[in-house]
């Protein structure tokens, strides 16, 4: 079977095929049960293995019992073995990136931070131990993309990226954890009426979410520049405060460092287009790096 005639089983009008993303994944409009709905397909290796990330995505999310306040509403997934592998969902829209405004940016970052914050309260569980490991992956994170990408690029040099190692997460690791992806992007939140969804989700669990919102801020504003990028990312920032308190963070460090992510990982995928633009988003990464070590290190 086919993608194509894999969606003509589906629907009850015509599919409507459209370009998302850039993992080769097919998508498809179509109607749904009378619902208006959204058909993700994997073909080849590398779509199949994007089900397969956010089918665990959603397990992830549906395992925290936050499907329901953060995730869209799904209608069928499969992965069975030699066949097309595929999500069919609730259609959500324009994302968040390509719809937000001037005139909408403060009731689109009301609702996530509404929705948001039901999720992590929910999830909110007393674990240094997670905070902490959590955050150390995020901080070899780090180490991997300035040593394997950043170098390799010329940004940075091999005694520059190791600075990392000398940052001791445990200073700015909060006692509380809840739910965290470190893959909050403007791209997968949709904002629908007063509640904001999160699409196209990877494995997540309990972590330090002042990171995510700290990748979100970064990336609307200083990154993708969207429409009323420094509202939303006052928001963020706003958002995180109350995510501190929630997880009795000690300090913003958490916050700082998800800035860095953000930053270095826009590095690694805007060389090949703007090599100017990976050399400064590298070096500032570095430079909240640097900063965060100078208080925070070893």
């Amino acid at each position: 079977m086919t993608p194509e005639q894999l969606a003509e089983k589906f629907s009850s009008t015509p599919p409507e095929a459209f370009v998302g993303g850039d993992i080769g994944c097919k998508f498809f409009r179509l109607t749904y049960q009378d619902r208006e709905a959204v058909l993700k397909i994997g073909h080849d290796e590398d779509s199949r293995a994007e089900i397969a990330a956010n089918y665990q995505g959603y397990t992830s999310m549906a395992a925290l019992f936050i499907l329901d306040v953060v995730g869209p509403e799904i209608f069928l997934m499969s992965r069975e073995p030699r066949a097309l592998h595929y999500i069919l969902m609730e259609d959500l829209g324009p994302d968040f990136r390509s719809s937000v405004s001037e005139e909408n940016e403060a009731r689109f970052m009301g609702a996530m931070t509404a929705s948001f914050m039901v999720a992590y309260d929910r999830t909110k569980q007393e674990d240094m131990a997670v905070s902490v490991a959590w955050l150390e992956g995020i901080k070899a994170d780090q180490h991997r993309y300035f040593s394997n990408y950043l170098v390799g690029d010329g940004v940075l040099t091999p005694e520059e990226a190791d600075e990392v190692l000398a940052l001791d997460v445990s200073k700015i690791a909060p006692p509380y954890v809840a739910w965290a992806t470190a893959d909050l992007t403007p791209d997968n939140v949709y904002i629908r009426g007063c509640q904001a969804i999160l699409a196209d989700p990877k494995q997540a669990g309990r972590g330090v979410p002042l990171v995510d919102v700290a990748m979100f801020g970064t990336l609307s504003e200083e990154i993708y520049a969207v429409p009323g990028g420094e509202c939303v990312r006052e928001c963020s920032e706003m958002l995180a405060e109350d995510i501190a308190k929630l997880v009795d963070a000690p300090n913003m460090g958490a916050f700082e460092l998800g800035r860095a992510r953000q930053f270095a990982l826009s590095s690694r995928f805007q060389f090949s287009r703007r090599p100017e633009k990976a050399t400064e988003y590298g070096r500032q990464s570095l430079k909240l790096i640097r900063e965060l070590v100078e208080e925070y290190g070893a």
